[in-house]
């Protein structure tokens, strides 16, 4: 769905299982990722005066909206309903982040990605800046020092540009209005530092 429709998650989900049932979609949904690169694009006039004292500089996904090309991203994202899980098999430790229960999850091999032009929902991955990048502590912590690691992943993200997602920001200052808006989204864009947590700004991871 358009971003203006209004819709959740779980409207979609509703719709589709209506549509097809709910036994034939399954617990486990599966989705496309598509990487977003490091290349900066300027808002729009009509979204800095819409969403005033708002900078549209501190979301990625207004900064970065040149992507990788779509349907080649390796690994797909699963979204599952555990209401429909006996609890004992949630119990058991994940294959994988990707695929994590094996019986109801399609096994997932390298390279392979669900289809990005039907799937349902699909994953924007933002690389971010490089300060974003290496910000995050995680598993891949040594990698992301690399900056040549980084300019590569930036390459692979910059193959077409959409706008799909670019009003979002003042559709949502517009709902919430401008006080609350600012509210709810006070701190968006800082890096605050906090000893032992692990540390994530940044919409969406790399690998």
């Amino acid at each position: 769905p358009r971003v203006d429709e209004r819709k959740t998650i779980i409207d979609v989900v509703k719709e589709e299982s209506n549509r097809h049932g709910y036994e034939t979609m399954g617990p486990c949904i599966m989705m496309p990722r598509l990487r977003y690169g490091s290349f900066e694009v300027q808002p729009d006039a009509a979204t800095v005066v819409a969403t005033g004292e708002i900078d549209p500089k501190d979301f990625v996904t207004l900064r970065y909206r040149w992507h990788g090309a779509k349907g080649v991203y390796a690994y797909g994202k699963t979204m599952i309903d555990v209401s429909q899980i006996p609890t004992e098999e949630l119990q058991v430790e994940a294959e994988n982040v990707h695929a994590p229960l094996c019986h109801y999850c399609a096994r997932q091999e390298r390279y392979y990605s669900p289809q990005f032009a039907t799937s349902l929902f699909r994953v924007n991955h933002y690389l971010d800046s490089f300060e974003a990048y290496t910000y995050r502590n995680d598993v891949q912590v040594e990698l992301r020092q690399s900056v040549d690691r980084y300019n590569t992943l930036a390459k692979e993200g910059n193959h077409s540009m959409d706008t799909e997602g670019s009003h979002w920001l003042q559709e949502f200052v517009q709902d919430m209005g401008s006080e609350n808006a600012k509210m709810l989204l006070a701190g968006v864009g800082s890096f605050p530092r906090f000893s032992g947590v692990s540390r994530r700004r940044d919409e969406g991871d790399e690998g």
